[in-house]
């Protein structure tokens, strides 16, 4: 599916929130419709997600997508979320300072509380139509737009084959993470906050890894990331989890193929997998084209127009910083380092 790239913020990668796997599904449809419009973060757009979009992001036929867009909207508007904020005591003339960064040490002067929200404003299905409209509350706008940094970033299509809400859950942990190739050890309680377990739900450890932990891990390890974990004990009890995760590697087709096809890998071309290196003259041509696909969205308050075509060129040039353009250089043309000659030939 074109277009499919889905970003959030680390804080609501890490917030506490039940969301259903068809809820998280449509949500993720969505967060990819708001790279097509222009929004800021007092905006209130209603976002259309049709049938078809579900039949083609997730290959079911047309009657489950109809149900699942029926089952998705019909309390999402009750869902909410939660993480952690925390406040730094200021001055006899100052109000405490509000941040979602911990502090390094907790004191009497600073301390946490959990911010509670809403994901959408307002949700309609209608069924004839095949068609869900919803407007994402302003609280969850500033985890989906105008990201400066720590944040999250996937492609649907690489969720396709987890049919469970705890395995999306630890796909987006791993996605977070995978620079890394391990997490920090997380707490039990916030963990099964983060995959979405309910409180009083699998409350016993063999219960939780039997109906949670082994299902999500079998089902993210089939795709790109293999992924282990090891627990941590205070005394007896289990009181944290570390996840760690290596590159599946891919198998290599032993039939005689022809050398000019191109290899697809989870639905994505052998070259798109590989890491972006733009030479300056590809960096130049596609630096442009790139911030007028995307739109002003991914511009940085206060940023003028200049700073923000400077900035796409200095993330191009880095390997790492690149891989949020790779869907758009793809729909561009771009082509890889082979295009380098043929920009010269031109």
């Amino acid at each position: 599916m074109a277009n499919d790239l889905v970003v959030k913020s680390n804080t609501l990668i890490n917030a506490t929130h039940y969301l259903s796997l068809v809820e998280q599904r449509l949500i993720g449809l969505a967060i990819t419709k708001l790279r097509q419009v222009e929004i800021a973060f007092s905006d209130e757009v209603m976002l259309e997600v049709r049938a078809s979009d579900y039949v083609e992001a997730f290959g079911v036929d047309r009657a489950t997508a109809y149900e699942a867009l029926k089952e998705a909207t019909d309390k999402l508007l009750e869902r909410k979320f939660q993480y952690d904020v925390y406040f730094v005591e200021g001055t006899d003339d100052t109000p405490p300072k509000i941040t979602r960064t911990p502090p390094k040490t907790f004191g009497s002067n600073n301390w946490s509380q959990k911010l509670k929200g809403h994901w959408v404003s307002k949700v309609l299905y209608e069924p004839k139509q095949g068609l869900a409209l919803l407007a994402f509350a302003p609280d969850i706008l500033q985890h989906l737009i105008d990201l400066k940094a720590y944040f999250t970033q996937y492609y649907l299509s690489q969720t396709v084959e987890l049919t469970s809400s705890y395995a999306f859950r630890l796909f987006e942990i791993v996605m977070q993470w995978k620079s890394v190739g391990k997490t920090p050890v997380i707490p039990l309680e916030d963990l099964r906050g983060r995959l979405g377990v309910e409180d009083g739900k699998y409350t016993a450890m063999n219960d939780f890894k039997k109906r949670v932990l082994d299902v999500a891990i079998e089902q993210v390890s089939k795709g790109e990331y293999k992924v282990t974990y090891k627990q941590h004990k205070s005394g007896r009890s289990i009181s944290g989890i570390e996840f760690f995760f290596t590159k599946n590697k891919v198998k290599e087709a032993t039939e005689k193929r022809d050398p000019n096809t191109i290899d697809w890998v989870n639905g994505q071309a052998d070259m798109d997998i590989k890491p972006l290196r733009l030479t300056s003259p590809q960096i130049e041509a596609f630096a442009p084209k790139i911030v007028a696909k995307i739109g002003s969205w991914h511009a940085r308050m206060g940023e003028s127009s200049s700073d923000y075509l400077n900035r796409v060129k200095s993330e191009l040039g880095n390997s790492e910083k690149a891989e949020f353009y790779r869907q758009y250089l793809t729909e561009l043309g771009f082509k890889g380092s082979s295009q380098k000659t043929e920009n010269k030939a031109r």
